[in-house]
């Protein structure tokens, strides 16, 4: 029996042993060594938090440990079980995440650029977007791109003219690790911009 389980298989036992006699009334835990000397001599309760408190640490230390070399014990930097463990949590746990990307005006025929999602342990596959500004955008200047390795974008998804004071949405299959969306604004400067995008399963 492997050292883990038989601590768990002693903790259960000693609890049983607890609340079917109700207290732990006389009974000690003795511990005789080969010669026959006594090791130990504990009271059930003694006994039941060192090993729960063995078998704690004994799980957090292996936690922490596994993973790339040079791992520290909070798990600060390297890939441990437990950053693997919360980066899957992190990723999985929220099926969709949405945000602003930027409220801030353009001038005539400048442009914005979203920050680059990777998509790689993501299992999200689509990309929406939603624009709105009260002056023209450039032709097809609203759309989302893709890109494999996050430097070149050499793939223009869906796109949108958008007209001033309409607002204007996208939505991409995501079929690249990389995606982004970008607003090219046309010939007016922009006094109200709202750029955001979700990402989703």
């Amino acid at each position: 029996m492997s050292g883990a389980r038989y601590e768990k298989n002693l903790i259960e036992a000693i609890k049983t042993a607890i609340t079917e006699t109700g207290s732990e009334g006389n009974y000690k835990v003795i511990v005789i060594d080969g010669a026959g000397n006594i090791v130990s001599d504990a009271k059930l309760s003694d006994i039941l938090a060192a090993v729960t408190a063995l078998v704690d640490d004994s799980i957090k230390g292996v936690l922490r440990s596994i993973g790339d070399a040079g791992d520290s014990p909070a798990n600060s930097a390297g890939y441990t079980v437990l950053s693997r463990l919360y980066y899957i949590d992190s990723r999985y746990s929220n099926p969709s995440n949405a945000e602003i990307f930027t409220t801030t005006p353009l001038s005539a025929g400048a442009s914005y650029i979203s920050p680059s999602r990777d998509f790689l342990l993501s299992r999200m596959g689509h990309m929406g977007a939603i624009a709105y500004s009260d002056v023209d955008s450039d032709t097809d200047g609203f759309r989302i791109e893709l890109s494999i390795n996050g430097t070149n974008w050499d793939y223009v998804g869906a796109k949108a003219t958008v007209t001033g004071g309409t607002g204007a949405a996208l939505e991409q299959t995501v079929v690249a690790r990389y995606a982004r969306v970008v607003y090219v604004n046309g010939a007016t400067d922009q006094t109200v911009f709202r750029l955001g995008g979700r990402y989703f399963i």
